[in-house]
């Protein structure tokens, strides 16, 4: 059984986990390990935001939004091949993540900060960029109970940045913490007026803008950016979203580039400074 002793005298529960996502993945050395996601109603859930929100966190220098976790100790089990490898099991609640599991926004930002986790409770430098999630595979080895604190969740007393690993790109190092423009569309089909958000540079020449579109395929998406106008459609699925914006837009140096995992196209529009 785990017990995390951050507090004297503190209160504790006892919670049995249920088994969620297994993740496998690397440390800079290439050392295998694994992540046992795991879930109950018992521990707190974080904030309900939307993708749109949670967007908009990932564009802060420091990202406030948290999770409540529960980290086991470290252990050691077998592989496919009968290697011991480190393996870790972090609760989280259960609604937050079904949430995740509806929401690959939401689960590929949940991914990043329990690796983040990981690494600083336990010093382990894990590649971010190589991680699977096992699909036949739900717990390596067999998940213990957990004893946790018997308490609110509290935000973090600093705030640490998270892997250098960026999610649809939205860790840009330009992007500010303040939304610069956000409009309604002038035309919409299928797209609700939250799901996309534009931000401002630091250094004022590029506007950085982030559009949910379900259901898309690279090849579906026609992007139109015009002198102060920005077009997006996909005839496929018959949706449109029609812009206009207070910048002049430089449309041949701009540049697109679609996440097809969480439906996100990404634009970065250069401006004509006048």
């Amino acid at each position: 059984m785990r017990k995390n002793y951050s507090e004297p005298c503190q209160s504790y529960k006892t919670v049995i986990p249920l088994p969620g996502a297994c993740i496998k993945t690397w440390t800079n050395t290439g050392d295998k390990l694994f992540v046992n996601v795991c879930h109950s109603t018992e521990i707190c859930a974080p904030k309900d935001i939307c993708d749109m929100e949670l967007l908009q966190e990932m564009a802060k220098e420091e990202i406030t939004f948290l999770i409540p976790m529960a980290i086991g100790f470290e252990r050691m089990s077998k592989d496919k091949d009968g290697i011991d490898r480190s393996t870790f099991d972090i609760l989280i609640n259960t609604r937050f993540f079904e949430k995740c599991m509806g929401r690959p926004c939401f689960w590929k930002f949940t991914v990043l900060v329990l690796l983040n986790a990981i690494k600083e409770k336990y010093g382990k430098l894990i590649d971010p960029s190589k991680y699977v999630v096992l699909k036949n595979c739900k717990v390596m080895g067999a998940l213990d109970k957990f004893n946790i604190a018997d308490r609110e969740a509290r935000m973090p007393s600093n705030k640490k940045p998270l892997l250098k690993k960026p999610l649809i790109e939205v860790l840009d190092e330009h992007i500010t913490d303040n939304i610069e423009y956000k409009q309604k569309p002038i035309k919409t089909k299928n797209i609700k007026e939250q799901n996309y958000v534009i931000v401002k540079s630091d250094n004022r020449k590029n506007l950085i803008g982030f559009f949910y579109l379900p259901s898309s395929n690279i090849e579906d998406i026609i992007i139109d950016l015009g002198e102060n106008r920005i077009i997006i459609e996909n005839q496929k699925n018959n949706t449109l979203i029609d812009i206009f914006i207070p910048y002049h837009i430089d449309n041949e140096c701009s540049i697109a580039n679609y996440d097809s995992n969480l439906n996100i196209l990404k634009l970065i529009l250069i401006l004509n400074i006048l």
